[in-house]
């Protein structure tokens, strides 16, 4: 089954499920201020937190906490749909991988609002530019590597000065677009990956939820840790140019 499950048909399930999309305005006023003063978050929200004067310790900090409540939920919510294992929780697979995917989906929007990235969504819809970003995202949490080499791409435009519209030209249908495409490619196996070691653990009877709980934790924490130390990298670009 796994073989024949595609990156835009999981993206679109997860995006149905409740909470998978982030609200950046929502999400940035309520995190930053947790430890930023209002002033602060509001320019982080009009322009970006590098931009509003906030340091990356901060943001690190609030990554990580981000990444800790994300990791427990989904894996909870992982070895949940573990129970009671066997044969016949197969088909269970599925709704499981996509509750994982849309944990996954979170935590990219959110890392990146945090690392000075504009919204990915306009209101709840994904358009393509937002989608090439979130499938680059995903892509660093996955371990493809052509989704790091693009980012890096788009960032050496940020620090150019570049405008935004001519790197969404890029992004969507001009130098980066090849490799885009070759992440989105890639990306679709790794899912299948994924998918595939949670069909094998949930057939185990009554280890079933052990273990699909305990693949979640491991590969959502060293998943987002791979996206904010990407996107940390890039950080200081955005306290000094446009946004991306």
């Amino acid at each position: 089954m796994a073989d024949r499950i595609s990156f835009d048909s999981v993206l679109d399930m997860a995006q149905g499920l409740p909470g998978a999309i982030v609200d950046r305005e929502v999400f940035l006023r309520e995190t930053l201020g947790k430890r930023c003063d209002s002033c602060q978050v509001e320019d982080a929200i009009r322009g970006n937190p590098a931009r509003a004067g906030i340091s990356r310790d901060v943001i690190d900090e609030l990554a990580e906490s981000c990444i800790s409540s994300e990791r427990m939920r989904s894996t909870v919510l992982s070895a949940a749909a573990g129970i009671p294992g066997g044969l016949t929780m197969i088909p269970a697979m599925m709704a499981d991988g996509v509750q994982t995917f849309a944990h996954a989906m979170r935590l990219a929007q959110m890392l990146a609002y945090l690392y000075g990235w504009s919204s990915l969504y306009e209101g709840k819809v994904l358009q393509e530019e937002g989608k090439m970003k979130l499938a680059l995202f995903l892509g660093v949490m996955f371990g493809v590597s052509q989704a790091n080499k693009a980012i890096v791409e788009i960032m050496k435009q940020v620090a150019e000065h570049c405008e935004k519209a001519l790197i969404e030209q890029a992004l969507t249908k001009g130098a980066l677009y090849p490799i885009v495409k070759q992440a989105l490619k890639v990306l679709g196996v790794q899912i299948n990956k994924q998918l595939f070691s949670k069909t094998v653990a949930k057939a185990i009877p009554l280890l079933g939820a052990v273990l699909s709980g305990g693949i979640t934790y491991v590969t959502m924490g060293t998943m987002a840790e791979s996206l904010q130390k990407e996107l940390r990298k890039h950080y200081k670009v955005f306290g000094t140019t446009i946004d991306a």
